[in-house]
């Protein structure tokens, strides 16, 4: 269990695994923050991303609401807490805000893409746009 840098050219993708898809989602926003920042993060903070539809849709939704919070607010996270509603996808992230003194953001994340989105009972796969 857990998350894969995948080839994909010019793309990055990433595939994460877990005992249930929201263990998955988890460990592939966990994995996108390792993407994107380095540093001992602190759990002292808590934001809230959502998004509805159906899971090909939620699954780069949630992960984009997770770009924007980092883009906007400076917010990384060490724990994320995935709850799956009929309705879409809500996480909740435990972590700070970015600090440059504690922090070295080692890469640009423009988004989470559509294209060929997988979704199973245990893992997930999304492409990223760098």
């Amino acid at each position: 269990m857990g998350v894969y840098l995948l080839d994909r050219g010019a793309d990055l993708r990433l595939k994460s695994t877990g005992g249930s898809l929201a263990e998955a989602l988890a460990h592939l926003v966990l994995g996108m923050y390792a993407l994107m920042v380095k540093g001992p993060v602190k759990p002292v903070q808590e934001w809230v991303a959502e998004a509805s539809g159906p899971r090909c849709l939620a699954v780069p939704d949630l992960l984009n609401e997770v770009l924007f919070l980092y883009e906007t607010e400076g917010a990384i996270a060490s724990c994320v807490d995935i709850r799956l509603g009929e309705e879409g996808i809500s996480a909740v992230l435990a972590g700070e805000t970015f600090q440059q003194h504690r922090h070295l953001a080692i890469r640009n994340i423009k988004a989470a893409t559509y294209q060929d989105v997988i979704a199973t009972d245990t893992s997930v796969e999304v492409t990223l746009d760098v």
